[in-house]
């Protein structure tokens, strides 16, 4: 069976204030990310009314559907009914398609806040998203039975008695809460949320729930509840606060959780040494203060959600005429209010502990800064003698290279007179040594005392003994001057 596209959902209590046309054109552009493309997996759970018991012994039964064909038959019947839409995970699509969803709106006549809740859910890729959080409530007139105080407002009471008109109210709230999402590392909570809607329908005088991703505690509570020996006015109330009460299960655990991770860093922050750290001592780093403003923007979301679980049990209880509901829902805001107070503790304790640290690293780098200082000015003032005695070295050099002007001047001077008698020292050491002969010069008159010069006959030893020795120290230079600029030339 397929729903009819043009199905409308007009309520006499919301006509006039919702703009139905604005709803419809959301739904379908977001239908997207709400609604899954593949089939739809509803699960429909009933309960019997009174003692009366199905072919398993219980009261309730439970079901899976697929499309409106199946859901719309499951909904043909008279019992109390809850329809349970699911996703595969918190930032999943919704297991069903628009098409259902539009169908059952205009086939259970549902208020159209309801679609506001719609919209929270849907794919994510990141925990940035909708938190949506509100409690929706519209009367309904519908024809009156005998009034009784029953689970919320002025209901009708089980026997069924017509009477002329009555006021049925109409309900829907978004309850979000933290859950172990069971990973192995990272971070072991998420936060998770779960939508109800209430409604009594008049023409077959039964309730109907619709909830959007239950946490398996209230889906067994619920059960439970379903399964119970209630009367059929504690019955109603109990399976509406039952999904708060189930919501408020961890949050003592979740709190804990948080505070365990704030008390690491505040001992940091209270017991590390707050000049420069010793070897034992506690690392405290910018990194710390970073953790504790993630820590902080937890807090604070828990605080938000649990203000709002507050708002949302206090309206509740405002709305119900039972006395035990009331104080169900009394005990739980003081729950609540308690986890609030707790909250707002650990986030005094953290703001202590994150303006510390701070403290403590804004005084270790004045320390830094004035040690830093201090070698400069030691090390200015070493520079300074260092360019003293720098001063100092530099006359002496100075000193030195005058000193050795006058010994150069001494020396080129000596040299000049010994370059003037280097060739009458020469020619007296050739004239004194043996390769220079003094013979008379005449031996035929011997009175004369005349003599001459002559070369020994060995003083050609002494020019070739010259250029022999000259050759063999010059021959190994030239050799390897040429050996290298052949290897020049072959390895540029």
């Amino acid at each position: 069976m397929k729903p009819d596209q043009n199905s409308e959902y007009d309520h006499d209590s919301s006509s006039d204030v919702y703009d139905r046309s604005f709803y419809r054109r959301r739904l379908a552009n977001d239908s997207g990310r709400l609604f899954t493309s593949g089939p739809s997996e509803i699960e429909i759970v009933k309960s019997l009314r009174g003692d009366c018991l199905n072919e398993k012994g219980t009261k309730c039964s439970r079901v899976q559907v697929h499309d409106y064909g199946e859901l719309d038959r499951a909904l043909s019947g008279t019992e109390d009914i809850v329809i349970i839409f699911q996703q595969e995970n918190s930032w999943d699509r919704l297991k069903t398609s628009e098409e259902v969803v539009t169908a059952l709106l205009s086939r259970l006549d549902i208020f159209i806040p309801f679609l506001d809740h719609i919209h929270s859910f849907g794919y994510r890729s990141n925990d940035i998203g909708d938190d949506y959080h509100n409690f929706s409530l519209t009367l309904r007139k519908q024809p009156k039975t005998n009034e009784v105080q029953t689970g919320y407002g002025k209901a009708p009471s089980w026997n069924r008695n017509i009477n002329p008109l009555t006021v049925i109210p109409e309900i829907c709230f978004n309850i979000r809460y933290p859950a172990k999402n069971g990973r192995s590392t990272g971070n072991p909570w998420s936060i998770r949320q779960t939508t109800l809607y209430h409604q009594f329908d008049h023409s077959k005088r039964r309730h109907i729930w619709v909830a959007i991703q239950p946490s398996d505690d209230y889906r067994e509570q619920m059960l439970r509840i379903m399964n119970s020996s209630l009367c059929e006015d504690e019955l109603v109330w109990a399976i509406d606060t039952a999904c708060l009460v189930s919501a408020n299960r961890y949050w003592r655990e979740y709190i804990v959780h948080l505070q365990e991770a704030v008390r690491t860093l505040e001992n940091k922050a209270l017991y590390s040494r707050v000049g420069v750290p010793a070897r034992k001592d506690f690392v405290v780093s910018f990194t710390h203060s970073q953790q504790l403003q993630r820590l902080r923007k937890k807090m604070l979301t828990a605080k938000f959600l649990l203000e709002s679980s507050e708002a949302i049990a206090t309206r509740y209880g405002e709305q119900t005429s039972s006395r035990r509901c009331k104080d169900v829902m009394c005990d739980y805001v003081f729950q609540v209010r308690n986890a609030i107070a707790r909250i707002a503790n650990t986030l005094e304790a953290l703001d202590c502990a994150y303006h510390m640290i701070l403290e403590i690293l804004r005084y270790r780098n004045d320390e830094i800064n004035r040690s830093n200082n201090h070698a400069l000015l030691n090390n200015g003032i070493v520079l300074s003698q260092l360019i003293a005695a720098s001063a100092k070295q530099s006359e002496a050099l100075n000193e030195l290279t005058k000193k050795t002007q006058r010994d150069s001047r001494a020396v080129k001077i000596l040299s000049m007179v010994a370059a003037l008698y280097l060739p009458a020292s020469l020619i007296a050491s050739v004239f004194s040594s043996g390769l220079v002969e003094s013979i008379p010069a005449d031996t035929s008159t011997s009175s004369s005392q005349k003599t001459a010069f002559r070369l020994a006959s060995q003083f050609w030893i002494f020019p070739v003994s010259t250029l022999v020795l000259a050759s063999c120290t010059l021959a190994p230079v030239v050799l390897w001057l040429a050996k290298e600029s052949h290897r020049r030339r072959r390895d540029p």
